[in-house]
């Protein structure tokens, strides 16, 4: 049943991105910031398919700056959307593992949908608890950007002197070493907090519900 939980919920996130993507793009192609975007086309539609040399010469002499104005202005119509509705419809699932532990007989999709009736007008407090919890989750991105030390580090011009595959190796057992330490120190804080809130939501719903 988890499994087909996190696939059911693999599915919801990618149709919601895939739609954010559609909208966000066409939205994106209504307004002034596509103009570039737009010149971009309209000089690949001129080259002609069948033009291979003007084609590639043109994708040549394009500006690394001017790609990326394209991508940075594309940005916002695509994420803003997107954030707006999978925020929220995260919100309303973040139960659905509980349900499960503690009916694996119900079936993914019950364990999703009973979350979501769960989480109604509770996502705020679901909100506060994961702000009390920051510094866990803090912790949680420093680890995962200590797995891309070798390739961060050089970036603010620290030089570490080793071999590559070394030091990728290196920093990605350190990472792991560092996330079993996190886990094992504070995840069972964290979790039962959260088992905590999702017992105290269950108990105050059963007695709706008779």
């Amino acid at each position: 049943p988890a499994l087909r939980m996190l696939i059911l919920e693999g599915v919801i996130y990618f149709a919601i991105t895939f739609a954010s993507v559609q909208v966000g793009t066409f939205l994106y192609m209504m307004t002034p910031f596509a103009d570039t975007l737009n010149g971009l086309i309209q000089q690949l539609a001129d080259a002609g398919t069948t033009d291979t040399a003007a084609l590639t010469q043109l994708l040549e002499n394009l500006e690394p700056s001017r790609l990326m104005g394209i991508f940075w202005t594309m940005v916002p119509f695509i994420a803003i959307p997107a954030l707006a509705i999978i925020i929220p419809v995260s919100y309303r699932m973040r139960l659905a593992q509980f349900i499960l532990m503690d009916e694996p007989r119900v079936g993914a999709l019950f364990a999703i949908l009973l979350s979501s009736r769960l989480m109604k007008k509770n996502c705020a407090k679901l909100f506060l608890l994961d702000l009390r919890f920051w510094w866990f989750y803090g912790l949680e991105i420093v680890v995962q950007l200590l797995c891309y030390a070798d390739l961060l580090l050089p970036l603010v011009g620290v030089q570490l002197g080793m071999n590559g595959v070394l030091a990728s190796f290196l920093f990605y057992a350190l990472a792991l070493v560092c996330q079993v330490g996190l886990y094992a120190w504070k995840k069972p804080e964290v979790f039962t907090s959260y088992s905590l809130f999702y017992d105290d939501l269950l108990s105050k719903a059963q007695p709706a519900a008779m």
